[in-house]
């Protein structure tokens, strides 16, 4: 496995509402995990990383809410060869600009990239909150402690632990920047290239923006009472994965998306009847106003009963739900499906499989706390068949073949027996073979009418 990137200013930009000490709930969380390497040495243009990184962070620190929580970490800032030296250097709490700008200017790079384990420690520290945690990443090289940092997100991922990382990759090509997307991809973000320091401005500027300026903000109830899921951004044409954040029972997940109309699809992941999705279509955003959106999770019954002339009947039920995903049961011999729903708005169909194959098409229902009933009726008619020989009852095989061409159903007579053929509506082809004689067959056509028997009577000595 190859080693991993090595980063020369890391920002963790963290949203969560479960109270930590000194800390009031309902703020955006900042921590900032500063590059504090040698490799920070490095110039663009003549001038020194570390004072691009410097300079970019005081204007983005500047330009930050004054209603925000900020912290400061650091690594690589205080001897060589340490892969442990990592450091809290600001606790997290309500956000002093000018302590960070001041804490930040006094960095000065010396040792390796530990930054596998700069984010282990920001990990650590963040698993246990319910609301997600930003991560927003700046590299330009390799990580010089642990292997492959794509993978290690993947784990992290894995784990349970809730956020999302954005990268920023500045002066970074080839294998590199194959490197930082696989990251930013592993972590459910956005990668952003910076080629120079106004480039990097722009950069941070834009990622902060989403993860500190929100204008959409999805919730989620059941039932009225606010249910936590999953809550994804989808590009209405591909359905691609945009960003996605957890709804919780204390905040709503927030987006910071472009102007534009979005697919928004949210999954309650908890329930114990799978992953329940639910989906908004054509919800558009724009970039001065916060929409806030709704999702109705509310839970019911659906009862489908289906009956052929008043008896409970055999079919296929199908459910489907507004993202298309469906659902079927055989109703066997009671003839009732019930189904426990999510709430909202389904399209249900009824299908005769063992019989005609005819399909009752039911609409669409509304699904909510009250049990919804319906019903299918394949009221059906009968096709009654006799076969005769020098004037006595006589054992043929009868078979019914539908318009299709398809058999329904085939039964032999006896002497003493005709055979009855209970079938929907339509028109049949009612074929009498004399199997145990001469082999001749008669073919009859029939035409069933719901509630009423069609009688066939073959008499062989007839021509």
């Amino acid at each position: 496995m190859r080693n991993g990137l090595k980063f020369y200013v890391l920002f963790v930009i963290m949203t969560f509402l479960i109270p930590l000490p000194g800390i009031a709930s309902g703020k955006t969380q900042l921590v900032l995990i500063f590059d504090g390497s040698g490799s920070m040495w490095g110039q663009i243009n003549g001038v020194a990383k570390i004072t691009i990184a410097k300079n970019a962070m005081g204007e983005i620190v500047q330009g930050l809410p004054d209603d925000i929580n900020l912290g400061l970490v650091a690594y690589g800032h205080r001897q060589k060869g340490d892969c442990d030296d990592v450091e809290f250097l600001i606790p997290l709490d309500k956000i002093d600009k000018q302590g960070v700008i001041k804490t930040v200017q006094a960095i000065n790079p010396k040792g390796k990239t530990p930054i596998v384990r700069s984010v282990r420690m920001t990990a650590e520290a963040i698993k246990h909150l319910e609301d997600e945690t930003t991560i927003i990443l700046v590299s330009d090289g390799e990580e010089t402690c642990d292997p492959e940092p794509c993978a290690f997100v993947q784990e992290l991922k894995a784990l349970g632990i809730k956020f999302v990382m954005h990268v920023v990759g500045f002066d970074v090509g080839g294998a590199t920047e194959e490197q930082l997307k696989c990251m930013a991809q592993a972590g459910g973000g956005e990668y952003f290239p910076a080629s120079d320091a106004d480039n990097l401005k722009s950069a941070l500027n834009s990622v902060v923006k989403k993860a500190v300026g929100q204008n959409l903000k999805v919730s989620a109830t059941r039932n009225g009472k606010v249910l936590p899921v999953d809550v994804f951004v989808l590009e209405p044409q591909t359905g691609k994965v945009l960003a996605n954040r957890p709804s919780t029972e204390k905040q709503p997940a927030g987006f910071g998306l472009e102007p534009g109309v979005y697919d928004i699809k949210a999954v309650d992941a908890w329930s114990q009847e799978g992953a329940p999705e639910h989906y908004l279509r054509g919800v558009e955003v724009v970039e001065t106003e916060i929409r806030e959106v709704a999702m109705e999770f509310g839970g019911g019954t659906l009862e489908v009963r289906v009956v052929n002339n008043g008896d409970p009947y055999n079919a296929d039920v199908r459910v489907t739900d507004s993202g298309g995903k469906d659902v079927f049961k055989q109703t066997g011999d009671t003839g009732m499906a019930k189904f426990e729903l999510e709430g909202g708005q389904y399209h249900l169909s009824v299908k005769d499989e063992w019989g005609t194959g005819a399909v009752i098409d039911l609409g669409m229902v509304s699904i909510g706390p009250e049990i919804v009933a319906k019903q299918a009726d394949f009221t059906s008619g009968a096709i009654h068949a006799w076969a005769f020989r020098q004037g006595k009852p006589y054992v043929a095989d009868v078979y019914v073949i539908d318009s299709t061409g398809r058999q329904v159903d085939n039964m032999t007579t006896r002497e003493d027996q005709a055979v009855m053929f209970p079938v929907l509506p339509g028109q049949y082809t009612v074929r009498v073979k004399d199997e145990w004689g001469d082999g001749s067959i008669r073919e009859f056509s029939a035409t069933v009418e719901g509630g009423k028997t069609v009688e066939i009577k073959v008499d062989y000595d007839q021509p």
